[in-house]
């Protein structure tokens, strides 16, 4: 069931695909599909390793605006990096008093509170960049490539989603600070829980209500799919790429009833037995904080071939 190898250029030791992956690049690339590309953001965009001793990991979504005002004297940040210093225990596993068991609930909880102490600290968006530029958040590598050929793509042959749980705000941010404005890009949309900020330019609500968390991401795909260019098109006309290194993100697509879909798992892990648990969710693996440059070869591959049949419809 596992294979591990290269493909193209990519290391063979970085690399693990099911038995269905290959069949199923092959049949999809003699199509002429649309490429709708689904991606996560946080550890998938991000790498997952920490680069410094005292965390286990990067900071990811919210955690990377605490993370970034830690240093600050500004009373109100400090009042709330102790506020939410619980709901960051929580994210380490650390035994928070008072936590509700249930995952549905725990979920609504911590992102209520998060937001909530949010706009107690009337953030505003100036400081959030502040925060996020300190925080130092370390990019998977070639992120940017992964970005840049689906704006190269063109609207009528690839669009893409980046859906995740985290913030709106921190990802347009965290990529405009990189060198990516995609919070412009025409065929790249953003869905994920996003700051509204008043006159003076404080924080005063974030949208939508409920909020987009792990458990409700294919839901939020679903609300979203009216917003997308390839809307009206037939579902057997599109192909999907779903990239993500959480294994909910393996069903971000499943409620959209389209039946070509590639799954693309980042398992930022190398234990045999978590990349196995990953194949059978996912086509292809990744494992250990690895590039993606296999996820570019193979949309590269899949856009080449459609534009080869426009090329050969209009010959």
């Amino acid at each position: 069931r596992r294979v591990h190898g290269g493909f193209g250029r990519y290391p063979m030791s970085r690399l693990h695909t099911n038995t269905r992956f290959l069949p199923q690049l092959t049949r999809l690339t003699s199509l002429r599909h649309r490429l709708l590309i689904i991606t996560d953001f946080d550890h998938t965009l991000t790498l997952h390793a920490s680069q410094t001793a005292d965390l286990p990991s990067s900071p990811q979504g919210h955690e990377i605006i605490v993370h970034g005002l830690n240093e600050s004297i500004e009373p109100s940040h400090v009042d709330l990096i102790h506020r939410v210093q619980p709901l960051i225990d929580v994210c380490y596993g650390k035994v928070v008093p008072g936590v509700p068991s249930d995952d549905l609930e725990l979920a609504l909880w911590w992102w209520r509170t998060f937001h909530d102490e949010l706009i107690r600290a009337k953030l505003t968006r100036e400081q959030l960049k502040f925060a996020i530029a300190r925080a130092n958040i370390p990019m998977r590598e070639k992120w940017d490539q992964f970005l840049q050929l689906v704006m190269d793509g063109g609207k009528e042959d690839a669009e893409m989603v980046v859906l995740s749980a985290g913030m709106s705000d921190v990802i347009e941010i965290l990529c405009e600070l990189n060198g990516k404005d995609i919070a412009n890009a025409e065929n790249i949309h953003i869905v994920s829980n996003r700051m509204q900020f008043d006159s003076e330019g404080h924080c005063v609500s974030v949208q939508p209500s409920p909020s987009i968390h792990w458990l409700n991401k294919s839901d939020a795909m679903f609300n979203y799919r009216e917003m997308l260019r390839f809307s009206n098109v037939p579902p057997e006309e599109v192909t999907v790429i779903v990239v993500g290194d959480g294994e909910h993100d393996s069903k971000t697509a499943d409620q959209l009833n389209i039946p070509n879909i590639l799954k693309i798992g980042l398992c930022n892990s190398t234990n045999p037995s978590k990349i196995d648990r990953y194949l059978e969710l996912f086509d292809a693996v990744i494992s250990g904080d690895g590039p993606l440059d296999f996820v570019v070869e193979t949309i590269s591959q899949l856009l080449d071939a459609r534009r080869s049949i426009h090329r050969n419809i209009k010959e």
